[in-house]
C-alpha cells in the first residue's frame, strides 16, 4: 500500500476529517454549491448549500439541501474546519483558488486530495476523474455533480483507498481489474501532442 494511505489506515479511526467540494457557475460568484462531509472518527454526517438562487438539479442523497447567502456559506465552511485534523477533497486546486476569492485559505490543515492519491499510486498520466476512480473502487456514483454528494463520494473514497489500497475491485461483479488494464483508463493517459500513451510506449491518435 502507498505510505501515505498506509499511515492514513491508521490514523483515520480517531481523526475528524472534513471533505469538501464546491460547484462552479458563471464568474458573478466565486462558487454555487457548496459540499461538506464529515468523517468524525468514523461518524458520518453532511450538508449541502446552494448559493442564493442558483438551481440545484441533482438531489442531495445524504439530508436536505439548504439555502444561503455567499457568505453565510463562507461561514458554515469555516465552522466546519476549525476542529478538523485534515481536510479532503478531489482535485482541489481549483476549490482553492475560488475560495482565496473569499479570503479563505486551506494551507493551515494537512490535505489529501484524492486525485493526487490515485495519479501517485495506480500512473502519473492518469487523469483520475471523482466518476472513475469510484468506479474502480466499487462505490455508487449516483447523484455525482452535486456538489454534497461529491464531497461524501471522497470520504467514501479515502475509505475504500485505506481499506483496498492499490488492488481494488472494480464493478458490481466483484471483478479484479487494475485501473492500468483497464481500457477506459489507459484513453485519459495524455501526452503534450493530444495521443494516447498505450503500454510498450506506443503512441496512437
Amino acid at each position: 500500500m502507498d505510505g501515505d494511505l498506509a499511515k492514513l489506515a491508521l490514523a483515520m479511526p480517531d481523526m475528524r476529517i472534513v471533505a469538501m467540494d464546491l460547484e462552479y457557475g458563471d464568474d458573478t460568484e466565486p462558487f454555487v454549491e457548496l459540499g461538506i462531509a464529515r468523517w468524525d472518527c468514523g461518524v458520518r454526517s453532511g450538508r449541502h448549500i446552494i448559493v442564493g438562487e442558483h438551481p440545484g438539479p441533482i438531489i442531495y442523497r445524504h439530508g436536505m439541501t439548504e439555502r444561503l447567502p455567499l457568505g453565510a456559506a463562507c461561514r458554515v465552511l469555516t465552522d466546519e474546519l476549525w476542529d478538523a485534523d485534515a481536510i479532503a477533497g478531489h482535485d482541489l486546486s481549483g476549490d482553492r483558488l475560488r475560495l482565496n476569492k473569499v479570503g479563505l485559505s486551506l494551507r493551515h490543515l494537512p490535505t489529501y486530495d484524492t486525485a493526487k492519491i490515485s495519479k501517485r499510486i495506480f500512473t502519473p498520466g492518469l487523469q483520475a476523474q471523482l466518476r472513475a476512480m469510484l468506479q474502480i473502487y466499487g462505490i455508487s456514483t449516483e447523484g455525482i455533480h452535486n456538489a454534497g454528494n461529491d464531497a461524501w463520494a471522497v470520504i467514501d473514497l479515502l475509505v475504500e483507498m485505506t481499506r483496498q489500497g492499490t488492488a481494488p475491485c472494480a464493478g458490481p461483479d466483484g471483478t479484479y481489474r487494475h485501473p492500468r488494464e483497464r481500457s477506459d483508463i489507459l484513453r485519459d493517459r495524455r501526452t503534450r501532442n493530444g495521443y494516447v500513451v498505450e503500454p510498450g510506449g506506443r503512441e496512437t491518435p
